[in-house]
């Protein structure tokens, strides 16, 4: 072959490179350069056309397997079609599109975006001592000498007794990413779980407000958390039997996963899945070594912990934004955390961690949009307050 034949065919080698043309390697996930470099018989999504780079001698390779595999799919077909008419019709199938997966989250979804925003924020994630002082420190950086001394000399004049730093505020947005598994079950079996938990188990807990909690339901509103509805359709799940839903153990090991990743930022509806599970009761025929109560006791201490981080045994301070309901909620919150705390420690001869000398919340009071039912079940809840009040 001559040099003038080299040369005629490598302008055509080269546009044929650049019409195959893709992102850098370096670029792509894992799979996608196992794809690339490994088999080369599937498109890598960073392929801008999406056709294959192969090789020249991977070529007739290719085309073989190529046709075996149109003979392999035109007697598959064949077999599907003859199997077809004779073999039953499934009832239901697993895979689920895109609107039936988005009808059945009836929790709210932070972007990546607002976490992103979140995490530089701050606030959340420390205290709120350590936040103001974190602030002061950065605006007296940028004043100059006179003007941090003035204001130095005002903060000292006007400031108020310690523990003014606390202040009942709004729920925060929700993880943008979870360690553990949010799968739900379809929205039908959800609403009747979620039905058949404020018919037989919320008299007996009155932690929260019903039609406070279906308003969110319909918003998406942040009370709403995939740690919180687990524990919940674990609670509910024992006492019917639906078809297609999940055992309890199955909601209860979701919550227990899910824990971890609303610890960092505490919220009202953490306490309030932290109280639920600790009055979970596993099922005697499920062995676990050691006292079943050691664990009952460690989420009631996390749930007393957060509403104390929350601040809610103090409710001479409120942001403006909270409506009397969210108020409400969190006076209830409050007092079934101390309940359970007393309840507990009392029946297990352990100290308790809540002191009534340092409470400045009002006691649960009914509200206007509550029914006569609603009412009944808050006055159970008080009952069982005043009894706590007696213990030790």
């Amino acid at each position: 072959m001559t040099e003038m034949d080299l040369s005629d065919k490598r302008p055509m080698q080269s546009s044929k490179k650049r019409g195959n043309k893709r992102l850098k390697v370096g670029r792509a996930c894992y799979t996608c350069r196992a794809k690339k470099i490994k088999s080369r018989h599937r498109p890598c999504s960073f392929y801008k056309d999406g056709s294959l780079e192969t090789d020249p001698d991977h070529q007739i390779e290719t085309k073989e397997q190529t046709t075996k595999n149109k003979l392999n799919q035109d007697i598959d077909s064949s077999i599907h079609h003859q199997s077809v008419s004779t073999s039953p019709v499934p009832a239901a199938t697993s895979v689920l599109t895109t609107d039936q997966a988005n009808s059945s989250v009836l929790f709210a979804e932070t972007s990546t975006v607002n976490h992103n925003k979140l995490k530089r924020r701050g606030p959340l994630m420390e205290s709120r001592i350590s936040n103001t002082l974190g602030t002061l420190g950065e605006s007296m950086r940028k004043m100059s000498n006179k003007t941090s001394n003035r204001l130095a000399e005002k903060l000292l004049n006007s400031s108020e007794a310690y523990g003014n730093f606390i202040m009942w505020m709004p729920e925060p947005s929700l993880p943008s990413r979870y360690s553990g598994s949010i799968e739900m079950p379809s929205r039908d079996i959800q609403l009747a779980l979620i039905d058949q938990y404020f018919n037989e188990r919320h008299e007996s807990i009155g932690m929260l407000i019903k039609y406070h909690f279906y308003e969110q339901l319909e918003t998406k509103g942040l009370l709403i958390t995939p740690l919180l509805l687990n524990v919940i359709y674990a609670h509910a799940s024992r006492f019917v039997d639906i078809v297609g839903c999940p055992k309890t153990e199955v909601f209860y090991h979701r919550a227990r996963r899910l824990v971890d990743d609303f610890m960092d930022v505490p919220r009202v509806s953490t306490v309030v899945a932290l109280y639920l599970l600790s009055l979970y009761e596993p099922s005697p025929a499920i062995y676990r070594p050691g006292s079943y109560h050691c664990r009952q006791w460690q989420y009631s201490g996390m749930a007393c912990r957060m509403s104390l981080e929350l601040g809610l045994y103090d409710d001479t301070n409120v942001h403006s934004s909270l409506l009397p309901v969210e108020i409400e909620l969190r006076r209830r919150v409050f007092w079934g955390s101390y309940d359970l705390d007393k309840l507990q420690s009392a029946g297990w001869e352990r100290p308790w961690m809540i002191q009534q000398d340092f409470i400045r919340t009002k006691q649960p009071s009914k509200l206007p949009e509550e029914t006569e039912d609603d009412e009944h079940a808050l006055d159970a809840f008080n009952s069982r307050i005043d009894f706590s009040f007696q213990l030790w």
